[in-house]
Formats: structure tokens, sequence, C-alpha cells
């Protein structure tokens, strides 16, 4: 098992440490939250997968608790990344203030940040969910089209009794 993650974004690099297991399973409930909309809006778009994911999308951003799931994930992981520039290191849950300050101005550092830390800690749940939830599309997709007459054709029977 790898002790931690580096990722280089600007001139700095964060090592990010694996959080305790209380605030990892913290943080999958937070995304399994954030993410609920997203499937959602999937799951009752019509049309083609582009106009799912676009209402999906749209949900997830409508959300009004995406701001405080998204700070809560910052809270989580802050404490377990520390930023190098040069000779110089700081841990990102140090002072108060120092996670404001250090990603002021810098919103996307602070997400590519954020995405990194989740990435490394939550990976093997979300690679697990991911391909649970693209099962359950594939099936769901076979499933509709031979209740649909295309795809009785498709499969040869004609749909009458």
């Amino acid at each position: 098992m790898t002790d931690a993650k580096r990722v280089d974004i600007g001139e700095f690099t964060y090592v990010i440490r694996h959080a305790r297991a209380s605030h990892a399973l913290k943080a999958a409930a937070i995304m399994a939250n954030g993410l609920a909309p997203l499937v959602n809006g999937f799951r009752r778009g019509r049309g083609g997968e582009l106009d799912k994911i676009l209402l999906g999308l749209a949900e997830t951003f409508a959300n009004p608790d995406l701001a405080e799931h998204t700070e809560k994930l910052c809270e989580i992981f802050k404490p377990y990344t520390q930023v190098v520039q040069g000779d110089k290191s700081w841990s990102l849950g140090g002072d108060h203030g120092i996670f404001e300050v250090h990603f002021a101005g810098r919103l996307d550092a602070l997400m590519k940040w954020l995405v990194a830390a989740v990435e490394y800690d939550l990976g093997g749940f979300l690679d697990e969910a991911k391909a649970k939830f693209q099962a359950h599309a594939a099936a769901a997709s076979v499933g509709s089209k031979s209740q649909s007459p295309e795809g009785a054709a498709t499969t040869g029977s004609s749909g009458a009794s």
C-alpha cells in the first residue's frame, strides 16, 4: 500500500496521505449524497446518453447542498495534505486560515487538489460504484430494448402471442 500520493499543481506539490477510516466513511457518504442528483437526473433523462448526462449535471449543479458538500470534503482531506514549494512545506490542515489563504484566487488548483484527494482515498470505492452503475445501466438498456418493438425485431420475436 502506498503511503502517499504526490500531485504537482502549478508551483506546488501536494503530498496526500490516506484519511482515517472514519473520515473516509464520512467522505464516501458526502460523495453519495452529492452524486445522487447526477444519478437521478441520468435515470430520468430522455433521449441519448449525452442528454441524460447533461440533465444529471444540471441537477447536480442545481443542488443547494453542493457547496456545503464540497466544503465538507475539503475539511475532511486538508489535514492529510502537506504542501511543498521548494524547501518549504506546510499542512493544509495547519494554522487556521492557511487553507483559505493558500487557495485564495486559485479555485482551479483547489478543485484539482480535491479531486486528487478524493481519487486517492476513495478511488477503489468509486471504481466499484461506477462498475455497478454501468452494469445496471447496461442491463436496463438491454431490458428496454427487449420490451420495445425495435427490440423485439432484433431478437426475432414478434411480440404477439
